[in-house]
């Protein structure tokens, strides 16, 4: 009947589909947030490797991150512990720390190769992974594939 409110049964579905969705959407969310995690992680040489040479390593790496985190905080469905928030908030603290005209130099190849500051954002980028459950291994390389014009 037109205008009739759907059977129960049928509001269940469709509140199945909707948690079901919202929860794949959540999933991408944090694979993103993974795999930015796991490429701030990796050793330099590796995190040089992902991406190709016309770019900067360290402004894609922190780039990937701040994407991540945002979406994370942005999606309703995402609960984090506080644990994981503070592990994420120390990674964020770092790089921050790291921005502005005076710290240039810690944006370079070199820097993220030899610098004491990259080497802090490698550790706080474990230990975010551990608070997760995450493991350190080399994300997709569809996340840092670029076409260059």
């Amino acid at each position: 009947m037109p205008g009739a409110p759907a059977p129960a049964y049928k509001r269940r579905m469709d509140g199945g589909r909707k948690t079901a969705w919202r929860r794949v959407a959540a999933d991408g969310t944090l694979a993103r947030l993974r795999h930015a995690l796991q490429a701030l992680a990796l050793p330099a040489e590796t995190q040089a490797g992902l991406l190709p040479g016309f770019v900067l390593e360290t402004d894609e790496l922190a780039l990937n991150f701040d994407h991540g985190l945002r979406a994370a905080g942005a999606d309703p469905v995402v609960r984090l512990s506080k644990v994981q928030r503070g592990a994420l908030d120390a990674v964020e603290g770092l790089i921050d720390r790291m921005c502005g005209q005076k710290n240039a130099h810690l944006w370079t190849r070199a820097a993220l190769r030899d610098s004491a500051q990259w080497s802090r954002v490698r550790r706080a980028a474990r230990a975010a992974l551990e608070a997760f459950g995450w493991q350190v291994e080399v994300p997709p390389s569809r996340l840092y594939e670029y076409i260059e014009w």
